[in-house]
């Protein structure tokens, strides 16, 4: 079914795969389906758009006695007192990703930033150190590390447009972004997966997401919006290390694969090859860099699935 709600990337990157499958092997004929008005709760296509997981976690920055609101941060500047001025000073002017280049253009991109090599160590492992524990949620199945990146500056009419993050490394999975305590408005991160879309805005608020969710800036219409930006990395955790649940199960419900969604989910499957069709290709719900294209490295409901199609296969 075509609509707004269907990426066009997306759907060409299915149509050239399964062109690619035909020419392989000497056969055109293929069928496939995507959720439509009329689904019947028992469509597989449907049970399979159930399985979900978090694509971000989001919180308020709690300060505690390892670090204080008066961290020295930048020069003059502490975690609660920018120095916006001086900070502007040694700012350089943000580029982005496309493709394989780095490019400079306003139209898209409007921002300044300062490398996290030039900050204060100290304080931006201390920020890392406590925020690792607020984002475990975001991928239980792996091992979380959080690396300072740097500090990025949107002025009046500064933005980002919608966009996905380069993968800077092995295990490089995700963002967190942290907001400073400056007088802004507008400038609101808006995240967006699976046709969710959850917002971000306001002085200590953090969201960490899967860089592979699309997600921009909105044009901060007054004031100076400051924040820190980390990248997440992920650490290899094979399946028979760290299992979600036992035996394929989802006994809380928390993936939507509970006992009831399972079992459809697997006669939905033996259905297809009841028809006799030779081969089902399940499209996941993220996507992934070649260098994690492993099942240690797959996301939330990616992975539960993967566990469920394990266990009973």
């Amino acid at each position: 079914r075509e609509g707004p709600e269907v990426d066009l990337q997306t759907y060409r990157n299915i149509q050239e795969y399964v062109e690619r499958l035909a020419n392989s092997w000497g056969s055109s004929e293929f069928e496939c389906e995507f959720p439509a008005e009329d689904h019947q709760p028992t469509d597989l296509v449907f049970l399979l758009g159930k399985i979900s997981s978090p694509f971000c976690v989001q919180g308020e920055f709690k300060f505690g006695y390892y670090i204080t609101k008066d961290e020295v941060l930048f020069k003059t500047s502490t975690l609660s007192a920018l120095n916006i001025t001086e900070i502007l000073t040694e700012c350089n002017e943000s580029g982005f990703g496309r493709g394989t280049e780095a490019v400079m253009d306003p139209t898209v991109r409007k921002s300044y930033e300062i490398p996290a090599s030039k900050l204060n160590t100290k304080t931006m492992e201390s920020l890392a150190g406590n925020l690792k524990h607020s984002i475990s949620s975001l991928a239980r199945n792996l091992d979380l590390e959080l690396r300072p990146y740097k500090l990025v500056i949107y002025q009046d009419g500064g933005h980002f447009d919608a966009h996905r993050d380069t993968v800077r490394g092995d295990g490089h999975i995700g963002t967190l972004v942290l907001i400073l305590n400056s007088a802004y408005t507008g400038g609101e991160l808006e995240i967006t997966h699976n046709g969710q879309t959850e917002v971000v805005t306001g002085p200590y608020s953090w969201v960490a997401m899967y860089g592979d969710c699309l997600h921009k800036i909105n044009p901060v219409t007054s004031g100076t919006r400051v924040s820190l930006i980390f990248d997440i990395y992920a650490k290899r955790v094979s399946i028979n290390e760290h299992e979600f649940w036992h035996g394929g199960r989802d006994p809380e419900g928390e993936f939507g694969i509970t006992d009831s969604n399972r079992a459809a989910i697997l006669e939905g499957i033996e259905a297809v090859f009841t028809n006799n069709y030779g081969t089902l290709i399940i499209c996941l719900a993220h996507m992934y860099p070649l260098n994690q294209a492993a099942p240690e490295f797959l996301k939330g409901g990616d992975r539960a699935l993967y566990e469920l199609l394990q266990d009973a296969y």
